[in-house]
C-alpha cells in the first residue's frame, strides 16, 4: 500500500509540475502575442506616418516641380516680350550710329570744301 501511495503521490506530483509548466508555457506565448501585437502595432503607425510622410514629399515636391515649370514659362512669356523692345532698340542705335558716322563724314566733308 505504501509502494502505491509513492506512486500516485509522484504521479500527482509530476501531472501538478506539467500542469503548472504548460501554464507556465501558455503565459509566455500570451506575452508574447501581446508583445509581437504591440510590436505589430507600432510598426503599423510607423508605416502609416511614413507612408503619409511619403505623400506630402511627392505633393511637395510635385508643387515644386510645377511651379519650376511655371516659372519658366513666365520667363519664356517675358522674353518673348522684350525680345521686339531690344530688337527695335538695336535698330534705332544702328540708325543712329549710322547717322552719327554720317554726319561727322559730311563735316568733315564740309570743313575740306571750306579749306579749299
Amino acid at each position: 500500500m505504501k509502494i502505491m501511495k509513492t506512486k500516485t503521490t509522484t504521479i500527482i506530483a509530476i501531472f501538478a509540475l506539467g500542469t503548472i509548466g504548460l501554464t507556465n508555457i501558455n503565459a509566455i506565448a500570451d506575452k508574447k502575442k501581446a508583445v509581437n501585437s504591440e510590436v505589430n502595432t507600432e510598426k503599423a503607425e510607423l508605416m502609416a506616418i511614413e507612408s503619409w510622410m511619403t505623400e506630402t514629399s511627392i505633393v511637395y515636391s510635385a508643387e515644386a516641380f510645377s511651379n519650376r515649370d511655371v516659372a519658366y514659362e513666365i520667363e519664356i512669356f517675358e522674353t518673348e516680350q522684350i525680345l521686339p523692345e531690344e530688337n527695335i532698340l538695336t535698330e534705332k542705335a544702328v540708325v543712329y550710329s549710322a547717322r552719327a558716322f554720317s554726319d561727322i563724314e559730311f563735316e568733315k566733308e564740309i570743313e575740306e570744301y571750306v579749306a579749299e
